[in-house]
């Protein structure tokens, strides 16, 4: 993401980087506390639509005011199915991300992490 906003032109010294999370709600944590050391209070929260409900909570859980940019909204529908009853791929991709996040926010909620 860093290259990629280099490419944008902003520069590398406008930039703090959070390099050790594994997890949302490491990042979240980890954010938090170099926003913290750097002054800062609200933050640009960019990720992806479906994420974005799971990752605001998560940082604003640690302390830190968030403004939502989601990316990746997805459309459904459009085309017209032939033969509905028969398992397609990306229909099984999205309920796996949709069940991801859906399971996430219940996990977080009972950790008391959002």
């Amino acid at each position: 993401m860093a290259d990629f906003l280099g490419d944008l032109g902003v520069p590398r010294t406008a930039m703090i980087l959070e390099q050790r999370a594994s997890t949302t709600r490491e990042n979240a944590v980890f954010s938090a506390a170099l926003m913290q050391r750097e002054g800062l209070s609200t933050a640009l929260l960019v990720t992806s639509a479906l994420h974005m409900p799971r990752a605001a909570a998560a940082i604003r859980a640690a302390g830190v005011e968030v403004v939502p940019v989601a990316t990746d909204f997805e459309a459904v529908g459009g085309r017209r199915p032939s033969l509905a009853w028969l398992p397609v791929s990306d229909a099984l991709d999205r309920s796996t991300r949709a069940l991801h996040e859906w399971a996430g926010i219940v996990v977080y909620r009972w950790r008391g992490w959002i």
